[in-house]
């Protein structure tokens, strides 16, 4: 009876260890074919896919930009271009030109106004050293050098990090043979060096892409490029979720602000480190391989900076720029910073230094910075 009774036990235990593991299939099938239906649907919906999401991992989108794929830099600007029409947000979708030379390379454009002799100084950075937004003419590195009456090469690139401008100085501002160069740095460059060492491609190849499912994946799924956007940003939308109205402002541009100069962001931490690493391999080559020129880094401050001064949030806004400034002063690096300066100009600018929605400067900002670059680079050169 006892052995009766342990036989039906066994059976009884087979037949629910069937039962539950025909269940879990089920609902494993169920879920994935509910992943595809998902997956299929999202591609038949144009402009679901958010831009925001799809540039963080897929460089062939800045194409409509004016840029082109490039092996060592990632991408650069496209040659002979003649006032591509790029888009810019504000308080209206609109358009500025964007008209590239070649400075003597093959294959390569700039957004300069060309060479006439030799090159006094160059200028590496990102949308702040092309200044996007505005036309070229009321670029600041183009009025600057009016002002100076020097030669100035512009050799910045839209959205690019420090180690982007680092390759950039190498490969192309080098051989230029200028007597100054000027680092651009806006507070968003340490995400950025952060972002191209993760994803990047050219320079470096982002660690990211050394996993080749983890690649395939983040190149043909939606779903997982979506719940990977949300894992490395997870800083990001903690810091939305704690914003209280009060203490912090509902400003999803300070927010995202106070997430990316925070050096208690391990990304972030990360990527200064890396953008103090390009600025001294860049001082190390100019000095290596121009007789008597000098590398400035510049600092551009973002708009909130101006908005929150004199607020409780103001020492984390300025942290980044500060520790910028303490590091190259320690390590002899010439520096400006703009921030001070740029804040008792706003004082008596009704219309502001920047434009309202888009994080950039408008065309007065551009004067301005051009007339404090004018009025700090000679005492900062003589030092």
């Amino acid at each position: 009876m006892c052995r009766f009774r342990s036989a039906m036990s066994r059976s009884s235990s087979a037949s629910n260890l069937r039962s539950k593991l025909t269940l879990i299939a089920l609902a494993s099938a169920s879920i994935l074919f509910t992943l595809l239906i998902v997956e299929v649907s999202i591609r038949f919906i144009p402009g679901f896919f958010p831009d925001v999401i799809s540039l963080y991992f897929r460089d062939e989108e800045y194409q409509r930009w004016g840029l082109r794929p490039d092996e060592n830099l990632g991408y650069v600007y496209a040659p002979d271009l003649v006032d591509y029409p790029v888009p810019i947000n504000d308080t209206m979708v609109y358009t500025y030109s964007v008209s590239t030379v070649s400075l003597g390379y093959d294959n390569v454009g700039f957004r300069d106004d060309g060479i006439d002799g030799e090159v006094d100084a160059i200028v590496l950075g990102d949308s702040f050293a092309i200044c996007m937004g505005v036309e070229m003419q009321e670029c600041w590195v183009e009025i600057l050098e009016k002002e100076t009456g020097r030669d100035f090469a512009n050799l910045g690139v839209l959205d690019y990090s420090p180690q982007q401008e680092l390759h950039m100085l190498k490969r192309y501002g080098l051989p230029l043979k200028p007597k100054l160069v000027l680092w651009t740095f806006f507070p968003n460059d340490a995400n950025d060096a952060w972002r191209f060492e993760e994803f990047g491609k050219g320079a470096v190849e982002g660690k990211f892409w050394n996993n080749p499912i983890r690649a395939w994946l983040a190149q043909n799924s939606v779903i997982y490029t979506t719940l990977s956007f949300f894992r490395y940003n997870r800083y990001l939308f903690y810091n939305h979720a704690k914003a209280d109205g009060e203490t912090i402002p509902r400003d999803t541009d300070l927010i995202w602000w106070l997430t990316h100069t925070d050096l208690t962001n391990p990304s972030i931490a990360e990527g200064f480190d890396i953008t103090q690493r390009a600025i001294l391999e860049a001082n190390e080559q100019i000095q290596a391989q121009l007789d008597d020129a000098k590398l400035v880094v510049v600092i551009i401050p973002f708009r909130e900076q101006m908005k929150y001064t004199n607020s409780a949030l103001q020492p984390q806004l300025d942290g980044l720029s500060n520790a910028l400034v303490d590091f190259c002063q320690k390590n002899g690096i010439p520096v400006v910073d703009l921030t001070p300066a740029m804040r008792e100009k706003m004082k008596g600018e009704r219309d502001g230094l920047y434009y309202q929605r888009d994080l950039h400067l408008n065309a007065r900002g551009n004067e301005i910075v051009a007339e404090l670059l004018n009025k700090n680079l000679p005492a900062v050169l003589c030092e």
